[in-house]
């Protein structure tokens, strides 16, 4: 389990991508880091029905920053809608190559 909360930790929060010279930058970097892990953790324990991936997670918190929605549940449905269009466009893209 801790493994794969470090893993997690180095691919989506950046644990892993600092480039800091002391223990203070050190320190404040796997701060943040933790936070978000924290939120990540919180949400997934929160919506334990639905089965969030920390990826998910991330993607719908990145959405709720870059459009300022304030509703987790508005930036799940817009995503949800993306990826039945990009289905969707799969879709018809087979059909097309296969006449």
């Amino acid at each position: 389990m801790i493994e794969q909360i470090f893993k997690e930790g180095k691919n989506l929060v950046g644990m892993e991508d600092y480039q800091i010279r002391g223990w203070h930058g050190f320190h404040n970097h796997m701060a943040i880091c933790m936070m978000a892990m924290l939120l990540i953790t919180k949400v997934k324990l929160k919506n334990s029905k639905e089965k969030y991936t920390a990826a998910t997670i991330k993607k719908i918190v990145n959405l709720c920053i870059k459009t300022k929605i304030e509703e987790p549940q508005l930036a799940i449905k817009l995503i949800l809608e993306q990826h039945q269009r990009y289905i969707n466009q799969l879709l018809r893209n087979q059909k097309k190559y296969k006449t």
